[in-house]
């Protein structure tokens, strides 16, 4: 809202009175035009593999660290676990020494 002046009219009855006017108020105007836009769109969804697959360590030992995540896909040969070996290690060399 623009802010108000007051000007003081005088009739010839000797009337006085008060009116507001208005002060002049400037815009900025842009021009805008229709346009088509795609709006994301986000689906919650629950995907299952084709197999499940069951995965054993040949060697007992503390996991040391995983190289894979979840659903990640993998391939034959990947590493997928690493494991702390100097206990299988260790138990190799007592059974060498003892043959």
């Amino acid at each position: 809202m623009g802010s108000n002046s007051w000007h003081y009219c005088q009739y010839a009855d000797g009337v006085q009175t008060r009116h507001a006017v208005e002060k002049e108020q400037s815009f900025e105007t842009i021009t805008v035009d229709t346009t088509s836009i795609v709006l994301p769109i986000k689906f919650s969804a629950k995907m299952k593999g084709q197999a499940d697959v069951t995965i054993s360590p040949q060697v007992s030992g503390q996991l040391m660290r995983i190289c894979v995540t979840e659903g990640q896909q993998v391939i034959k040969g990947q590493t997928l676990f690493v494991i702390d070996s100097r206990n299988a290690q260790r138990t190799a060399q007592r059974s060498h020494q003892h043959v």
